[in-house]
């Protein structure tokens, strides 16, 4: 018996500072393991803004195929902000062209804490839909990974 409340106070501890490190990580290593790591999401980007489908999915890189767009590939995508904050586009391409429809990024910022994201586009969203177009780029795909720049509504479980 006391071997097993040994073991169970060993394991609590263990899994205290496992949640610990998680709760301090910030959005840009948060990026880099759902680059990595995953969860994903397949999408298809739309020709036209009308069509944009979303790429609202929390804690999940999106995969973006892209179409014949203005003489390259792109598209347009739309992501929903569930309240008013800063968010942090992470794309795994520096050059890429992204922007938001109507709208501007404050801020872009180089990521070193992994090789899979490049840079950080930082833009501050009201509730509701924004529209995003991708490209014209020579790329295929790109791949992308929202997250509130905050990064204190951490609500997820890492391994």
């Amino acid at each position: 018996m006391p071997r097993f409340i040994i073991l169970s106070v060993f394991l609590l501890a263990c899994g205290g500072d496992s949640e610990d490190s998680a709760a301090e990580e910030g959005p840009a290593t948060e990026a880099c393991e759902h680059f990595a790591e995953g969860p994903a999401e397949a999408v298809t980007a739309a020709a036209t803004e009308a069509e944009a489908p979303s790429v609202t999915f929390a804690h999940t890189r999106i995969d973006v195929a892209l179409v014949d767009f203005e003489g390259g590939q792109g598209g347009y995508v739309k992501y929903e902000a569930d309240e008013a904050a800063d968010f942090l586009f992470f794309l795994g391409a520096a050059d890429l062209p992204f922007e938001v429809v109507g709208g501007a990024f404050e801020s872009s910022a180089d990521v070193s804490e992994c090789a899979e994201v490049a840079v950080a586009l930082t833009a501050e969203l009201e509730v509701g839909p924004v529209v995003l177009k991708i490209g014209p780029t020579s790329a295929t795909q790109v791949q992308l990974v929202v997250e509130e720049a905050a990064g204190d509504d951490h609500d997820h479980a890492h391994e």
